[in-house]
């Protein structure tokens, strides 16, 4: 099977939500009673980045368009005032194909004129925390989450 990367559109919708589904399942975070799969709020997420001139969208699909690896990631300032690419969802069902998303990320947050660029293993899979350091990327710091009540 040829695979090959593009940029999103909105027209990809469906099968991203299945795949994102399919990637919400897999990561750690869905064991939250509070966090889950909405459909609304993650349709509302790919749209605005697929239009944004500040996200960058990609997909892995095949010659009969389906859609089988996604990257999506935001251009922002943090707290301090640095220019941060940062990764909203990442997902990839074909194995070696993980580390061309990553390779092209880090390629458009160069151009974008990143001061950091950050990834996240929400799935806490192991291969990904491997290929992510060989790639470059450093454990900085943890993440905490925290829900108020009605969230």
């Amino acid at each position: 099977m040829s695979l090959f990367i593009r940029e999103a559109t909105p027209s990809d919708w469906l099968p991203v939500r299945d795949l994102l589904k399919e990637a919400f399942d897999h990561a750690n975070y869905n064991r939250i009673p509070t966090d889950q799969f909405t459909e609304n709020r993650v349709k509302r997420t790919f749209h605005v980045a697929v239009v944004s001139p500040n996200a960058l969208v990609l997909v892995v699909t095949d010659k009969k368009h389906r859609i089988h690896g996604i990257f999506m990631a935001q251009m922002a300032l943090n707290w301090w005032g640095a220019n941060t690419a940062m990764e909203l969802a990442s997902y990839c069902n074909k194995p070696g194909w993980m580390h061309r998303l990553l390779r092209r990320y880090k390629a458009w947050a160069e151009e974008q004129g990143a001061d950091s660029v950050s990834v996240i293993n929400s799935g806490g899979n192991e291969r990904y925390n491997t290929l992510i350091e060989r790639m470059g990327f450093n454990k900085v710091g943890a993440a905490f989450m925290a829900f108020p009540a009605g969230a």
